[in-house]
């Protein structure tokens, strides 16, 4: 674990409580804080709210009841410029054609994943300016 990681802070948002808690548990083993896991946008609204510029990276999944994780990041990417977007889905129904991927600061991850996926990722996301 390099110090760069104990110093990122990732926020999680799915619907699938399985799926927030796998990526927890990942997510802390490759040694990154996780401040937040969140079953819909309002909950990661109100993290956001809470902690703002601190979280650097929105790990999110796409489809969800209600608003998408779409949705989402398009409230939040001009106001936070230092955040980094992770979406994940298995299938998102043209959801990511709704934004545009700044390929510094939007990534995204298809379902499922495993450790291996998410460790190569997450190194790129934080090596990227």
């Amino acid at each position: 674990m390099t110090m760069m990681q104990k110093h990122k802070s990732v926020l999680i948002v799915d619907d699938d409580e399985m799926i927030r808690l796998l990526a927890e548990k990942m997510v802390k083993r490759l040694g990154y804080n996780v401040c937040g896991i969140c079953a819909d946008v309002d909950e990661a609204m109100t993290c956001i709210n809470k902690f703002g510029a601190r979280v650097d990276l929105v790990f999110t999944d796409v489809i969800m009841p209600g608003s998408t994780g779409v949705d989402f990041v398009r409230i939040i990417y001009s106001v936070y410029p230092g955040m980094k977007f992770l979406l994940s889905s298995g299938q998102h129904n043209g959801e990511l054609d709704k934004i545009t991927v700044d390929q510094k600061r939007i990534f995204f991850l298809q379902k499922p994943y495993g450790y291996e996926e998410i460790r190569a990722l997450m190194e790129k996301i934080f090596s990227s300016n």
